[in-house]
């Protein structure tokens, strides 16, 4: 367990802050073992959620920061076997939200090309919220793509605005992700993105 490595209880939802901060490093075999251990105490409480989140990201097509191959490897066979539904990161200066993944690292498939909702049976989402107000030391702006068109594994992308994203908890089971676009010029906030996990069927 590292000294960042923490998670708390919020209703039903069991998060968990995993320190993974460094572009070029994966969590440490402690990390993992404590990761491990704390997921299977949630469950085992009747936590219907669990959501990680952690700084740099296991999906990225941004230029200043891409993505970690290393955390991909260690962390993505973990989430799936815990059943984790949803993943939140930060570090590159834009908004990325994957489709639902399975199969991470190896063949890192889609299981559903819905923008709205997805179950149980899908993989996991990987949301990458960022700038909230930072633009990049690197780029001296938000993050430029490397791909003119998305890869296939990103459903929504935006390197236009600063971005926070809310989540929306319901008591019948679903979690709902709202993704807002902010110009920083005192404008009011932009509804980008917005999707649902849900325990239930999707309409």
């Amino acid at each position: 367990m590292g000294t960042y490595d923490y998670s708390f209880d919020v209703g039903d939802v069991h998060f968990i802050s995993i320190y993974a901060a460094l572009d070029y490093t994966a969590v440490s075999d402690a990390q993992l073992a404590w990761l491990e251990s704390d997921m299977a105490a949630a469950k085992a409480r009747g936590m219907r959620w669990i959501v990680p989140f952690f700084h740099v990201p296991m999906f990225s097509d941004g230029t200043n920061h891409g993505p970690n191959t290393w955390l991909r490897e260690k962390l993505g066979p973990v989430f799936e076997k815990r059943g984790v539904k949803l993943v939140l990161v930060a570090h590159d200066q834009s908004y990325e939200r994957s489709y639902p993944l399975t199969d991470v690292p190896r063949t890192n498939s889609v299981t559903s090309a819905s923008l709205s909702c997805y179950t149980q049976s899908d993989g996991v989402v990987y949301v990458k919220v960022s700038p909230s107000g930072k633009e990049s030391n690197i780029s001296g702006a938000f993050s430029p793509f490397k791909s003119a068109t998305k890869p296939y594994w990103t459903a929504v992308r935006d390197n236009t605005m600063h971005h926070f994203a809310r989540l929306r908890v319901s008591a019948a089971g679903s979690i709902t992700v709202e993704a807002f676009g902010v110009e920083g010029d005192g404008s009011p906030p932009v509804l980008q993105d917005s999707f649902k996990v849900t325990l239930g069927a999707c309409p």
